[in-house]
């Protein structure tokens, strides 16, 4: 009886040993990603060819949108004065419901172009930050790295201890990865 109460206790504090060694290998860190995104040089300067971009495709779209009003306005004209025979009104307005539907296309497009420009870019960026968070990680032997938002800017972490938020949080770490 009495070995095995002997073994038990060995067993009990081994498993007790192994928790604490888990425990401590298992490092939890949090990163505030838009924060050092928000900062990074590259981030604006996505920024700001993605405005370049918005803004010359709406100046040229608006443009091909008021040209088109004004001849549809010119075809009402036409059409109430009755200087275009039946044959040629439906002609020019064929053609206005053509170039109409053109300009919705090429809207759509330049939205998916717009699109596509902004998650290259993005993706870009996201990878040297993923990259910088990795290797501060592999660095301080940390298990798991948390963002402390979602994209949508909604809190993701509820609760984090005294000791996490005082060693825990390496976002400056990852910034100075990034050279910044």
């Amino acid at each position: 009886m009495k070995s095995i109460l002997t073994i038990l206790s060995i067993v009990a504090l081994t498993a007790v040993s192994a928790a604490d060694l888990s425990a401590q290998a298992t490092k939890v860190a949090y990163v505030e990603l838009n924060g050092i995104v928000s900062r990074m040089p590259e981030f604006a300067s996505a920024q700001q060819r993605l405005n370049n971009y918005r803004e010359r495709m709406t100046r040229e779209l608006s443009a091909e949108e008021n040209r088109l009003r004004n001849e549809a306005q010119q075809l009402q004209v036409k059409r109430d004065s009755g200087v275009l025979s039946p044959q040629a009104l439906a002609t020019e307005e064929e053609k206005i419901r053509t170039e109409t539907r053109a300009l919705m296309e090429r809207s759509q497009a330049a939205d998916q172009e717009f699109a596509r420009i902004e998650q290259e870019e993005m993706g870009k960026i996201m990878q040297r930050v993923n990259t910088a968070i990795r290797d501060v990680a592999r660095e301080e032997n940390i298990a798991y790295v948390l963002n402390d938002m979602t994209t949508e800017g909604d809190v993701f972490i509820i609760y984090v201890s005294d000791e996490v938020r005082q060693n825990g949080n390496i976002t400056t770490k990852v910034m100075a990865k990034l050279g910044m």
